[in-house]
């Protein structure tokens, strides 16, 4: 999954409350944390900084080091600083990128949909908004990557944002040559802040249908079992329970090619939070060590061998003890002696 980040997120006015400077540190430093669990890129305009600076909220330094002091923050300055420098300036330059490809931008227009608050927008801030969104839809077209696998996290603004394109590109089928203008009507997803995306009911599924790394499938689980569970603070939930995912487990879904299918996943991840919550959901039992009834139990010390059946299909096996779980497999089998990785 690829996000890009509008500047203005990371703006910060001078005279800001507790509370709104207290949300401000709180949202960088979670965003950052998930951030670099992650490989997929993360892209912000190569201008991002000048742009706030013209506005007068350029967060770095002689802003934010006195309201540090004046709230009595315990985050350390330059902590915040090294993640604000991180993503305006070291953060893949999506504008760069696009350009390089030389897809034309003829127009944009914004149809509806937006939030109240977006109107109260400067006009720097209004067009580096369009300018983000038009940037996405140019990466879609050069990458043929699903829109859904994109996240725009713009200021003062949580859903759907319905863009329609016109671009110049070169249409083989009919003449080499010639260079026809095309329309294009794309959905975009827009937060308004990190805290708004983990929330948002399909984050969990995009990270799975769109996982480069294990560390994506856990994170979407997570995130998909804070919301069935109603915590919005990670913390919170780790107290509560304690589960991972073994290579084992990434393998099989990438080998069985489960993100192309979305219902499998949607399965998957009901199935998994319903044993994370200890609700009963689906068939569920012990494993044996082989195919005979009277075979003997599994289990690798102190955890038991379990087996759910996701759908008609596709079982998944793990290991249990009390509030600690451990997904081991996932596939179209029964599996006697499935692994445990230390």
């Amino acid at each position: 999954m690829m996000c890009v980040i509008s500047p203005f997120m990371f703006a910060l006015d001078s005279d800001a409350s507790e509370d709104e400077f207290n949300a401000f540190v709180d949202n960088i430093l979670a965003f950052d944390e998930w951030g670099s669990s992650h490989r997929e890129d993360i892209y912000t305009l190569s201008t991002a900084g000048e742009l706030l600076a013209e506005q007068d909220c350029y967060p770095y330094f002689e802003k934010l080091r006195p309201l540090l002091e004046t709230y009595d923050c315990d985050v350390d300055f330059k902590d915040v600083c090294k993640v604000l420098e991180r993503y305006l300036e070291k953060a893949h330059h999506i504008d760069e990128l696009c350009e390089r490809e030389c897809i034309e931008k003829k127009t944009e227009c914004l149809e509806s949909r937006m939030q109240a608050d977006c109107k109260r927008w400067s006009e720097s801030e209004r067009q580096t908004c369009l300018d983000l969104w038009w940037y996405v839809f140019a990466l879609h077209l050069i990458d043929k990557v699903d829109m859904d696998a994109f996240v725009v996290f713009a200021r003062g603004m949580d859903e759907l944002i319905r863009m329609k394109y016109s671009y110049e590109c070169i249409d083989s089928q009919i003449n080499a040559n010639e260079t026809i203008l095309k329309t294009e009507t794309v959905d975009i997803q827009c937060f308004s802040s990190f805290f708004a995306f983990i929330q948002h009911a399909k984050t969990a599924f995009l990270m799975w249908q769109q996982a480069q790394s294990k560390e994506d499938l856990y994170w979407g689980l997570y995130l998909y079992v804070m919301r069935e569970k109603g915590i919005k603070d990670l913390s919170m939930l780790r107290q509560e329970c304690e589960f991972s995912i073994q290579d084992s487990f990434y393998d099989d879904f990438c080998r069985n090619h489960y993100a192309s299918r979305p219902s499998d996943i949607n399965s998957a991840l009901e199935s998994m939070a319903k044993v994370i919550l200890n609700i009963r959901h689906g068939e569920t039992h012990n494993m044996r060590t082989g195919a005979g009834s009277n075979d003997p139990y599994l289990y690798h010390g102190d955890y038991a061998g379990m087996r759910k059946n996701v759908n008609r299909s596709i079982k998944l096996h793990y290991w249990k003890r009390p509030k600690c779980y451990r997904f081991a497999k996932i596939g179209e089998h029964d599996f006697f002696g499935f692994p445990w990785e230390d």
